[in-house]
């Protein structure tokens, strides 16, 4: 069931954000994201739900939701994948801004969203990225401020989740959206564009909440394999740079065996 929300009046004068989110056989997981969303104190927003092919009543609550609040679009994603489906939702994005929280992730608090905007509204700057928590942990993931470079973000086992930034949409169309054929790693690649074209940058303030248990986090090995080819690519012709990633590389797999082992 939906729950009461007080926006049915709502009139969106000139939103500034979309918030995309992604969804598929998870009913409770939107309910949470969408309560998430409407106790924001900013409220100058708009989403597009774009709902996988699922076998619930996912598709019928996210259209429930936009029934009631006109801030609201919902579109069945005809093909499959997650990227695909976030290359959907920019494609519907008419606002300056772009925030990705898929269904089952929340807000770190009510002012999230007001405080993120804050850091990237009127900057000449293509995303920021903040810190997160994963639900029911109580480590927090945190950024260091700062502008970011290629190299940094590449080598950074903390370089953040798409879940806890905020991207200049226009920026994102330009470089095509999400590459498709990467699997595990798509925002990775995106993001190591966007800091090649323009600017970038870190920020202390915890932005997101993530469920855990995603595709990611299941598959780290693949994960590994997948950016080390993403920067293959992207560090073509710079010694300095494919040699750094690639001992890097190294080293990663390596923990990765060593935790496994302890584990």
């Amino acid at each position: 069931m939906v729950p009461y929300c007080n926006h049915l009046d709502w009139e969106p004068m000139n939103p500034i954000i979309t918030i995309v989110t992604i969804v598929k056989d998870h009913v409770i997981g939107l309910r949470e994201t969408e309560e998430s969303l409407f106790s924001q104190d900013f409220q100058n927003w708009q989403q597009v739900i774009v709902v996988g092919k699922s076998l619930d009543s996912t598709l019928l609550e996210a259209q429930a939701y936009s029934i009631l609040d006109r801030r609201i679009k919902v579109i069945e994603q005809k093909e499959v994948g997650i990227y695909n489906a976030m290359n959907v939702g920019i494609l519907e994005c008419t606002t300056e801004y772009v925030w990705f929280m898929n269904g089952g992730d929340k807000f770190f608090s009510n002012v999230s969203l007001k405080n993120g905007l804050s850091q990237i509204f009127g900057k000449n700057l293509s995303f920021i990225v903040g810190g997160y928590q994963i639900e029911n942990g109580s480590k927090n993931f945190s950024q260091k401020p700062k502008f970011l470079s290629q190299l940094h973000f590449a080598l950074n086992r903390k370089s953040g989740c798409h879940q806890s930034m905020i991207f200049r949409t226009e920026d994102l169309k330009k470089i095509g959206g999400y590459d498709q054929r990467w699997v595990f790693a798509a925002d990775y690649d995106a993001c190591l564009k966007l800091i090649k074209n323009s600017s970038a940058r870190s920020i202390n303030e915890i932005l997101a909440l993530i469920e855990p248990g995603g595709v990611t986090d299941q598959s780290l090995k693949k994960m590994h394999f997948e950016k080390q080819k993403i920067r293959d690519e992207l560090f073509a012709g710079r010694l300095l740079h494919l040699t750094a990633s690639r001992l890097w590389f190294y080293l990663a797999l390596l923990n990765l065996g060593l935790k496994r082992r302890s584990g």
